[in-house]
């Protein structure tokens, strides 16, 4: 949290986040996400607390989770097109308090009857005055829970100074800057998309969400990375 909003201040003009028309710079979403975190902090929810995040591939993918990870709780990331009965199950199993979701996948949740922010609202959200502690190096970050493909899905818990760590070198091995065009082809809830996200927001990176369709069609998948100079 820290290191993003050095950046920011670095950066302010840059454009940090792209999905498809919509795009954002480094100085729009740090305002976007202290109104989440201010949100998140109204509701009681803190460090090591988890918030599951249930959306479609969008620029909300980046802006809700960092939005979380400022209010010093974690995310949950969560995969719509799981069946209903695993995404109840991981829920309820971090027991998250708050829902960060697209309306038209609530009814994925039928059982849920937690809070709720709807995607379609954050950009209305009011601004927040309140003082709370960001994150330790120690405290909870993300909750990724395994395939279940062998059984129960099981959370994986990976804490800030692990991402930290994990960023601070592949940034190292691969050079990247402020000049650089970040793509996030992961689904949100892998671990590859910890990856794509905070690399690019960490060094003033310009990240490009890309879109769902072309996760089967190479052909326009690298007409689109030619296209946007990642």
């Amino acid at each position: 949290v820290d290191l993003f909003e050095e950046q920011c201040k670095k950066t302010p003009d840059k454009t940090a986040v792209v999905y498809k028309e919509n795009k954002f710079t480094y100085a729009e979403i740090d305002e976007i996400t202290d109104r989440i975190a201010g949100y998140v902090h109204s509701k009681g929810i803190g460090k090591e607390e988890v918030v599951s995040i249930l959306i479609p591939r969008c620029e909300y993918m980046p802006i809700a989770s960092i939005g979380v990870l400022k209010s010093g709780a974690a995310y949950q990331p969560l995969d719509p097109s799981y069946p209903p009965e695993r995404l109840q199950f991981m829920i309820k199993d971090a027991n998250a308090t708050l829902l960060i979701a697209d309306e038209n996948l609530l009814e994925l949740l039928p059982d849920y009857s937690g809070d709720i922010l709807l995607t379609k609202d954050i950009p209305n959200l009011p601004k927040s005055d309140a003082v709370f502690a960001k994150p330790s190096p120690d405290d909870l970050f993300i909750l990724i829970y395994t395939s279940g493909s062998t059984g129960t899905p099981k959370g994986i818990v990976v804490c800030h100074r692990s991402v930290i760590d994990f960023i601070d070198h592949f940034t190292e091995i691969f050079g990247i800057d402020n000049n650089d065009v970040i793509a996030n082809q992961a689904p949100f809830d892998f671990d590859v998309s910890v990856k794509d996200i905070y690399s690019a927001v960490k060094t003033g990176a310009t990240l490009v969400v890309v879109p769902r369709r072309m996760f089967s069609a190479p052909a326009e998948l690298i007409d689109f990375i030619c296209d946007r100079r990642i």
